[in-house]
């Protein structure tokens, strides 16, 4: 369950979705952030979703966090570390997902530099393309 407390499927049903595993004292994380979401504000008609998973225990930091980054895409405190165990998440943060419209992951990206993100850009536009 998100933030504002909609039910979130991971990855969503049908859409190209990136899912960002991130905690509130990782920098590289927070600074991925407002990319996903200029991602998610200008490619979400195409068929897009983004979903962050918080490696927190603390729901009102988050919640700040991410109200003061502007994020308007759901997120969730994974505070007993589930979702990041069902996905084999380890401490390297940010972890990030792209999975294809039929929910296979396509790509993963572990640490949030430049390279990293050049590489999720690029898998996001090639599943977008191909319907």
């Amino acid at each position: 369950m998100s933030l504002d407390g909609a039910m979130v499927s991971l990855p969503t049903p049908g859409k190209v979705t990136v899912v960002e595993v991130w905690q509130s004292s990782c920098k590289p994380c927070l600074a991925e952030m407002p990319h996903l979401q200029a991602l998610f504000r200008d490619k979400q008609s195409a068929g897009f979703s983004v979903i962050g998973i918080a490696a927190d225990d603390n729901p009102g930091l988050v919640q700040d966090l991410v109200k003061q980054l502007g994020v308007t895409y759901p997120n969730v405190v994974d505070a007993e570390g589930q979702v990041r165990g069902a996905l084999r998440v380890g401490a390297e943060l940010p972890t990030t997902f792209v999975f294809d419209r039929r929910g296979a992951v396509r790509v993963v990206r572990i640490g949030g530099d430049e390279a990293d993100v050049r590489a999720i850009d690029a898998a996001i536009d090639a599943l977008l393309a191909d319907r």
